[in-house]
């Protein structure tokens, strides 16, 4: 029966070892929490293409995930949640190369209509576990739909990452 290495164990065994990227071994998981409450920030009433930066990651950060609790938001308010360069010029992609920003990296659509008492994990997208930053960027929710918004309503959340 053959025994396999997982990419990362390969390149840490035999001659010629590397070091490995804080985010791959021994990193700190880190997480920053956010709160949007639709009255205090003065928003007035919530509307269609509203979008609000709920946190700034640093450059090296190895995101592995997005998580919200809410408050139900109003009749029928759903969101994106995506990444944005914090300096306006896109985020960097695996390979280094400069992209436009991504509404939706790290979901589509969310309903917030409905209360959940309890953090869903919104980033279950595979492709998105353990992106990179390369600088730092914004998670921002952009509200793509929204109906009859109730007034004075959270909702709340934490991205989870990996650091030195």
């Amino acid at each position: 029966m053959a025994t396999y290495k997982s990419t990362q164990l390969t390149l840490t065994d035999g001659q010629g070892a590397e070091r490995l990227e804080s985010g791959d071994s021994f990193g700190r998981q880190r997480s920053e929490w956010f709160s949007f409450n639709t009255t205090d920030e003065g928003l007035g009433a919530l509307a269609s293409g509203h979008t609000a930066d709920l946190v700034k990651l640093p450059a090296g950060a190895r995101i592995t995930g997005l998580y919200i609790a809410n408050e139900a938001l109003g009749t029928t308010v759903t969101t994106d949640f995506g990444l944005y360069g914090a300096d306006g010029n896109g985020y960097l992609s695996k390979d280094g190369s400069t992209t436009v920003d991504d509404i939706d990296f790290f979901k589509s659509a969310y309903a917030l209509q409905t209360a959940v008492n309890a953090y869903t994990d919104v980033s279950n997208d595979a492709a998105l576990c353990g992106y990179l930053t390369e600088k730092p960027v914004f998670v921002r929710a952009t509200f793509v739909t929204v109906t009859t918004p109730t007034a004075d309503k959270t909702f709340t959340g934490y991205v989870q990452y990996v650091v030195d």
